[in-house]
């Protein structure tokens, strides 16, 4: 027996390769044998990169929600490697045949606690890499506590704060466009969104998501979650969604739906019959005074007019109260001698015009006579 050693070029490239060995005697008419051995060159280990949960690109220690996927990139010199996903011994998945990006199956973890997964990658010649994948499962949404959070406004100038959790859209109008959602202890205890690992309050007006950064701690390092969002709203009636959203991504099932009433537009006042020269009261004297106004209001509607004796009288000055309903435009108006307190001289009286929003004088006209 003869042996034959024979030394193979090491430039083959990666990859399969056939070499066929040939034998022959040396009779005169010689016999050959030719046999053929197959083999593979394998140059390199797969690699794994870009990894990535739900979407987010790999942190070690990062918090993640309870249902996930496992995404990536895998590179290797064979067109085939399998990817193996474990927890500990258990297998969860195995991706056969993967080259470029590959997905998990949404993976699913439930309890609150620290996991490490190895994601394995194996080329088809047995050579293999891996990375350790460690995070932090959050199964929890956040909550919000309506006991200390804060709905800010203007009402007739002045900044007025109202607490979530007693605020009642229908009783309440704001007359400036500015508005604030705040979020903090004031006189509780608790913090206004229940939530470790908090990462963004989100807002959402007419469709479009505004988001802010909450204080997560005090400087004595206890958890609080202060926030505060400012934002404009138009005039009217509109609907703004408050939600939070944690650092695993888990949201609460429902956001709160608050509604608000904005109105910065006064309502209008004309006079469209006035008082003529025979309805002048004079001191002493008991008849009816009459006249008509016209109103209009472009927000909300006109709910009431007042008369009063002198110019800026307060409401609880009033003389007389006229209640408008939806369908009036034109309103006539009857005052009479004993409606008219301290009359002792000439004079005009001023006729103010408020609309639905709470408090406000907004618009006075002042009839005379011809």
């Amino acid at each position: 027996m003869i042996s034959k050693e024979i030394e193979i070029s090491d430039t083959l490239s990666s990859g399969d390769h056939i070499v066929e060995i040939t034998v022959s005697d040396i009779n005169t008419t010689p016999k050959t044998l030719t046999k053929t051995v197959k083999f593979a060159v394998d140059r390199s280990v797969p690699t794994l990169s870009e990894l990535k949960i739900n979407g987010t690109a790999y942190t070690s220690g990062m918090f993640v929600k309870k249902e996930f996927t496992i995404t990536g990139n895998v590179q290797d010199d064979s067109d085939s490697v399998t990817i193996s996903i474990k927890n500990g011994n258990d297998e969860i998945e195995k991706l056969e045949n993967k080259k470029g990006d590959w997905s998990s199956k949404q993976i699913t973890l439930n309890e609150d606690k620290e996991y490490t997964l190895k994601i394995l990658a194996k080329d088809k010649y047995g050579r293999e890499t891996s990375s350790e994948l460690k995070f932090q499962i959050d199964t929890t949404d956040p909550s919000f506590n309506s006991e200390n959070i804060f709905l800010i406004g203007q009402v007739n100038g002045t900044n007025k704060e109202f607490k979530l959790k007693d605020y009642d859209s229908s009783k309440v109008w704001f007359t400036g466009n500015s508005f604030s959602i705040k979020g903090g202890k004031g006189s509780s205890s608790a913090i206004p969104v229940n939530e470790i690992n908090l990462s963004e309050i989100i807002i959402t007006i007419d469709s479009k998501e505004q988001s802010w950064i909450p204080t997560l701690k005090d400087s004595s390092g206890n958890i609080i979650n202060n926030f505060e969002g400012t934002f404009a709203l138009e005039d009217g009636n509109k609907t703004v969604l408050l939600s939070a959203v944690d650092k695993a991504g888990n949201k609460p099932q429902a956001a709160i739906s608050l509604s608000f009433n904005i109105d910065t537009v006064s309502p209008t006042i004309s006079v469209t019959e006035k008082i003529q020269s025979n309805q002048v009261l004079k001191s002493g004297e008991d008849k009816n005074v009459k006249f008509k106004v016209s109103v209009n209001d472009e927000t909300s509607k006109v709910s009431k007019i007042w008369v009063g004796t002198k110019s800026g009288f307060k409401e609880s000055e009033k003389i007389k109260e006229i209640a408008v309903s939806d369908s009036e435009s034109s309103i006539e108006i009857t005052l009479k001698t004993s409606e008219l307190p301290n009359l002792s001289k000439d004079g005009t009286y001023t006729i103010y015009v408020r609309d639905e929003a709470p408090f406000r004088l907004l618009c006075t006209e002042y009839p005379a006579a011809e």
